[in-house]
C-alpha cells in the first residue's frame, strides 16, 4: 500500500512514524519549505518527498492522507477525486486501527472544545483512570495506539471531520454550533454536516451528548428517534449560579467555572461522567479544583478598579458574544483582531451595542468589522498593533470597565497562533500599568 501525505504538520508527522513501522510506502507532499531537520528526518527513514508545490508525483499512490487544514478546492485534490484516489485523514486512520471505539470520547462544538477535552481527561485522572487526550488539541489521535489506555478523550474539528469518511464512535458530544470557518467550509450547512457527521453514523445513540438549547443542533437531532442525552435540560442544567444535577442542587463555587462559556463545557463534562458511571458530586467536587487553560477568559489583572481579561483563543465572532455576555452593560472595552471568518455581523453587532463603551480593532479585520461597526453607530476605532490598542483603552477605561481582548477572529496575519497573540496583550498589559 502506497500513501501519499498530502501536508506534514503535526498530524501527518506522526500518523508518518506509524506507516513507516507498520512497513507501508510513504510519500510525502509539502506545500512550504521544509526545514533542514524535517528533511533529514524523512530521509533517515527512507521516505520520498517534494517540497514547495504539490505536483503530480503525489497521486502516484493508493490512498491520500490530507492535513485536515488542506483545502478541498486544492488543484491536487480535484485531480485525485478525478481518479478515484481514496482520500482519508490521520484521524481515520487512528479510528479504523484502535481495537475498541467504546473506549473513545469525541469532543466537537464551534466553542469550548479544547477547555471540555481537559477538564474531561483531568476528571477521569481524578477517578484513578488512564486517559489519553488530543486529537485537534495538542498530540495527534494515531499516538493513542502506542500506550494501554482506558479512556482516550479527542477534540475533533469540522476539517478533521469533514475529510474522515466514517468517523464512527460509541461516545460523541457536540457542545454547540455558531457559524465558524466560513472562509474554509462551502457553506454553514456544509460545516454544521461536518460538526453533526459523527451522531449521523452512530449505530446506538444510547451515548450522543448535545446541547439541548442549541437552535443549530437541535433540528439535525429531531429526526433520530434513538436514545440521545441532552444537558442544558431539566437532567442537567444551571440555575443562576448553581448547578442543578438529576434534581440536586450544587453550589459551584470556582467563579470561572460560571462564565457563560464554561457553564456550557461543565454540564457536558459533568453529563458524560454521570453516564459513564461516575459519582455526580465527586466530580463536581474534583471539579472546583481544576486549573483552566491560558487564553480562554484568563484573569490578567486589575488597576484603579479595571479588570484587564485575555480571551485570545475567542476567534469567532459567537465566542466574543460569549465572552461580552460576562460582563456589566455598557462596561466593556473590547479589543478585536485578527482575520474574520466570514460569518454574520448582526448578533454579535447586538450584543457589542449592549455590552461594549468601546471597541478598538486591528489587524486584518481593519478591512470590515471595523467598518460594519461604524456603519451601525458602535463607538469604534482603529490601531495599528497591540501596544496601541491598550493604550486607547487605558484612555478610555474607567474604575469598574473591563478590558478584554476577545478576538473574533484567526491570528495569522500578526501571530504565530492565538498563544503568541494572547501571551503579547499580556506583556504590554503588565508592562502599560507597571509603567502607569
Amino acid at each position: 500500500m502506497v500513501y501519499s501525505l498530502l501536508g506534514y504538520g503535526v498530524s501527518n508527522k506522526a500518523l508518518l512514524e506509524f506507516l513507516v513501522k507498520k512497513g507501508e510506502e510513504v510519500f510525502v507532499s509539502e506545500k512550504r519549505k521544509l526545514s533542514n531537520e524535517e528533511r533529514k528526518s524523512l530521509e533517515e527513514c527512507n521516505v520520498t518527498y517534494e517540497e514547495g508545490e504539490h505536483t503530480e508525483k503525489a497521486l502516484n499512490c493508493d490512498v491520500m492522507v490530507v492535513s485536515p487544514g488542506i483545502n478541498p478546492e486544492m488543484d491536487i485534490i480535484r485531480k485525485a477525486k478525478k481518479r478515484g484516489i481514496p482520500i482519508t485523514t490521520e484521524l481515520q486512520i487512528f479510528l479504523d486501527n484502535f481495537p475498541d471505539i467504546g473506549k473513545i470520547v469525541g469532543v466537537t462544538g464551534t466553542n469550548g472544545k479544547s477547555t471540555t477535552v481537559i477538564m474531561l481527561g483531568y476528571l477521569l485522572g481524578q477517578f484513578g483512570k488512564k486517559v489519553f487526550v488530543g486529537g485537534n488539541l495538542g498530540t495527534p489521535s494515531i499516538k493513542a495506539l502506542e500506550g494501554e489506555y482506558d479512556y482516550i478523550v479527542l477534540e475533533l474539528s469540522s476539517f478533521q471531520l469533514f475529510w474522515s469518511e466514517r468517523p464512527k464512535l460509541k461516545l460523541f458530544t457536540v457542545l454547540n454550533i455558531r457559524p465558524d470557518h466560513l472562509d474554509w467550509h462551502g457553506s454553514f450547512e456544509e460545516y454544521i454536516f461536518s460538526k453533526m457527521k459523527p451522531a449521523l453514523l452512530m449505530e446506538d445513540r444510547d451515548m450522543l451528548f448535545f446541547n439541548g438549547q442549541d437552535p443549530f443542533i437541535k433540528p439535525y437531532l429531531n429526526n433520530i428517534k434513538a436514545i440521545k442525552i441532552p444537558f442544558w435540560s431539566d437532567m442537567y442544567t444551571w440555575e443562576n449560579e448553581s448547578i442543578k444535577l438529576k434534581g440536586e442542587k450544587f453550589t459551584v463555587m470556582n467563579r470561572i467555572l460560571k462564565t457563560e462559556q464554561n457553564k456550557e463545557n461543565v454540564l457536558a463534562v459533568l453529563s458524560i461522567m454521570d453516564n459513564l458511571g461516575f459519582d455526580l458530586s465527586t466530580s463536581l467536587e474534583h471539579l472546583e479544583k481544576f486549573t483552566f487553560l491560558n487564553h480562554r477568559m484568563e484573569f490578567v489583572g486589575e488597576w484603579n478598579g479595571i479588570m484587564f481579561f485575555n480571551d485570545s483563543k475567542a476567534t469567532n465572532f459567537s465566542a466574543v458574544e460569549a465572552a461580552l455576555r460576562n460582563f456589566e452593560n455598557g462596561r466593556v472595552i473590547l479589543i478585536m483582531c485578527g482575520i474574520e471568518k466570514k460569518e454574520p455581523y448582526g448578533n454579535l453587532i447586538n450584543t457589542i451595542r449592549k455590552k461594549a463603551k468601546k471597541v478598538i480593532i486591528f489587524g486584518d479585520m481593519k478591512k470590515s468589522v471595523y467598518f460594519a461597526l461604524k456603519r451601525s453607530g458602535v463607538s469604534v476605532v482603529g490601531v495599528q498593533n497591540m501596544e496601541e490598542s491598550v493604550e486607547e483603552a487605558l484612555k478610555e477605561a474607567k474604575t469598574g470597565d473591563v478590558v478584554l481582548l476577545s478576538p473574533g477572529g484567526s491570528s495569522f496575519d500578526m501571530y504565530e497562533n492565538y498563544k503568541e497573540r494572547g501571551r503579547h496583550f499580556k506583556e504590554v498589559v503588565r508592562r502599560c500599568l507597571k509603567g502607569g
